[in-house]
């Protein structure tokens, strides 16, 4: 999860990606960056939605939810091709999926890299699916995510570890450094990484101060907490500076 703080930083500092048209026929999006960071995009570098009422890789938004969350349309000669399949509505149109996660645009963005639609309405932007979809099959990213894994908690969807508990991230940590040791780290135990494990793409390891190595995505470090008891809880969020990793 992004803090206001955070959001007004990224977006002083970022400039949107502009992304190059996709020929007739090939897969309808990219890892692209809004200004909220890496996310999912469509051709045109508009943002990809993903909505925690979805179950099964079946779109739960019809009617009035259409008309502001817009299916990512599937052309009539398209094909499913690895991750992106191809998922069919209730009203007989197909819609893109992506690692079973039907997408969606928001019309409340107007301009390539805009996020209106972030945390509404139990839509967020698809930041959470951008991992994979930058990797493709990369051997090492495929062991890193065996670490953390896209899932669902309390509040909707988030990562979480191999376990499914939730992950978090610290409003204090810096690019690729954690602050959190001694008695923190006994509260938000970092997401720890092997010895050997191995970054790749958005997914990077971070050497702490006692040596330690722990997971981190887009440069922020992962944790969980104490006082999460079971897959999904989420009683760390906003608590001492830590936020759900959405």
């Amino acid at each position: 999860m992004i803090t206001k703080k955070m959001a007004g930083l990224l977006i002083s500092t970022l400039m949107v990606a502009a992304l190059p048209a996709f020929a007739e026929g090939t897969l309808p999006g990219v890892s692209g960056t809004t200004s909220l960071g890496a996310s999912l995009v469509d051709n045109n570098g508009m943002t990809l939605y993903t909505s925690s009422a979805d179950i099964d890789g079946k779109s739960m938004c019809t009617g009035d939810c259409a008309a502001s969350w817009l299916p990512l349309e599937v052309a009539a000669d398209a094909q499913a091709s690895g991750d992106w399949t191809i998922t069919t509505r209730e009203d007989g149109t197909r819609m893109w999926a992506f690692k079973g996660h039907p997408v969606y645009t928001s019309a409340a963005d107007k301009a390539a890299g805009d996020v209106m639609g972030d945390i509404k309405n139990g839509f967020s932007i698809a930041n959470n699916l951008v991992v994979t979809a930058a990797a493709g099959a990369n051997a090492d990213t495929s062991a890193a995510m065996g670490a953390l894994m896209l899932g669902t908690t309390v509040k909707g969807t988030a990562w979480v570890d191999a376990n499914g508990m939730t992950l978090y991230t610290y409003e204090k940590d810096g690019d690729g450094k954690s602050m959190c040791n001694d008695e923190c780290a006994v509260e938000w135990p970092p997401l720890a990484a092997s010895a050997d494990a191995k970054a790749s793409g958005d997914l990077t390891i971070v050497v702490r101060d006692d040596g330690s190595k722990m997971w981190a995505l887009f440069g922020r470090p992962l944790y969980t907490f104490v006082d999460d008891k079971s897959a999904g809880d989420v009683n760390g969020d906003n608590v001492d500076g830590f936020h759900l990793a959405m």
